[in-house]
């Protein structure tokens, strides 16, 4: 008859296993609380210590490595959504926001630029994120003596403390860490204001849309933000390299072609302009070709400036 190994009850593999299911259900900040918990009554009632379960340690310290607090979360959402500035986040007020069953609404009244702004958080496919936003604003503590909006979170509750400057300048940073994205100090405090823009105009918005968006009085910036979207160079190049941009006719001009192996396509214009002649200026463009080089040379005699 095989004998059944017999596991002891607190040993370091059942209490992987336990923290593990922990983790798996999102509860990351309860794991260090717990264990100090279990590392307490185990000493004093099994006579067990669990400081020296080296693998049960590195496990809960990967997971915090990986983890951001539900402020962090809902200060990203608010502030890629809204455009918003550091200190507009740390402005926002309960008051600023309104659940309106399927969707946020956060008005912003502390703008820099002294323009207040509205802006819609609706859910995504996962239907997570107005959850996310409840479940935070349900931990506020009743007896907070303040109406910022931002508050404290740590071992799974809010404290009355408000969230600081340097906290909210941090955030993009151990966001991108996180994300284990290149070069990860380049992400400032500015970081959501600019990628809010950046999206709506991947998304196809125009200055007037981008400028009501983040609540800009100049169009430069506006443009400023297009000029970085990513699909906007995306567009130009198709515009650049598309067939259209290959149609074309020649007028007076001499035209001299010679056709390469692969098809390319040499063109050299030689015209001459004189004072009595009435001719327009050469124009060209091809038809599904690769242009290599172009020589236009005009000469104009006794021609007004």
């Amino acid at each position: 008859m095989v004998q059944k190994k017999q596991i002891p009850r607190y040993s370091e593999s059942v209490l992987l296993a336990y923290f593990s299911e922990i983790a798996q259900k999102g509860l990351i900040a309860s794991l260090w609380p717990k264990y100090s918990m279990l590392k307490a009554t185990l000493n004093l009632k099994e006579n067990i210590d669990i400081s020296k379960f080296s693998k049960l340690i590195m496990f809960i310290k990967r997971q915090k490595e990986g983890y951001t607090p539900k402020k962090s979360k809902i200060a990203l959402i608010f502030g890629v959504a809204g455009a918003m500035r550091s200190d507009e986040l740390i402005k926002l007020e309960t008051n600023n926001v309104k659940d309106l069953n399927s969707k946020f609404l956060i008005s912003i009244n502390t703008s820099k630029t002294e323009i207040n702004r509205l802006f819609i958080v609706v859910d995504n496919e996962e239907k997570t994120i107005l959850n996310l936003i409840r479940q935070y604003i349900s931990l506020r503590p009743a007896h907070t003596p303040h109406k910022r909006f931002f508050i404290n979170y740590r071992n799974n509750k809010c404290s009355t403390q408000p969230v600081g400057i340097n906290t909210f300048s941090k955030l993009p940073f151990r966001i991108a860490s996180f994300l284990k994205l290149e070069q990860p100090h380049l992400y400032t405090g500015h970081c959501f204001r600019r990628s809010s823009a950046s999206i709506l105009s991947d998304a196809g918005a125009d200055f007037a849309e981008i400028k009501r968006h983040g609540g800009w009085k100049s169009t430069s910036v506006a443009e400023g933000y297009i000029e970085t979207s990513m699909q906007n160079k995306i567009n130009v190049a198709r515009k650049v390299f598309s067939n259209d941009a290959c149609s074309a006719s020649t007028s007076g001009a001499e035209k001299n072609f010679m056709t390469t192996e692969s098809n390319d396509i040499n063109l050299n214009f030689n015209t001459e302009y004189h004072a009595t002649d009435n001719l327009s200026k050469p124009s060209f463009s091809s038809s599904n070709c690769t242009i290599t080089n172009v020589n236009i040379h005009i000469h104009k005699n006794n021609l007004d400036d």
